[in-house]
């Protein structure tokens, strides 16, 4: 479970992993405001703005190996395979261009940084 201003309201959002392959993100009352079919378990969730547009992207990662963006609204930004289940991610500016990649962490012990559109 996250909690993060993504639509702009007055109150933030939950955003919610399912083990039966879903994000959710829902209002302050509970309200459904998107949900994402990810297909498989959804194992960890990061908010920042990734691209630099003003406004946050989620990043997850996944028990089929993936690491996936989505935008504030729900549209899937970007999906990149990295391999094993991903146990975390994390935003960190790496390079310091002021762009957040994304960090994650993988069964096997992989460790890696995606750079996001």
């Amino acid at each position: 479970v996250v909690v993060a201003k993504l639509t702009g309201g007055k109150t933030p959002e939950v955003l919610v992993a399912s083990e039966t392959g879903y994000l959710y993100v829902l209002d302050g009352a509970g309200k459904e405001v998107w949900r994402a079919n990810v297909g498989d378990a959804v194992m960890c969730i990061a908010v920042a703005d990734f691209n630099k547009d003003g406004s946050p992207e989620v990043a997850l990662g996944a028990a089929d190996g993936t690491v996936r963006l989505y935008s504030a609204k729900g549209d899937l930004l970007a999906l990149a395979p990295v391999g094993g289940i991903v146990k975390s991610v994390q935003p960190a500016d790496l390079n310091s261009d002021g762009r957040p990649e994304i960090l994650y962490t993988a069964e096997g012990g992989l460790v890696g940084a995606l750079a996001m559109p």
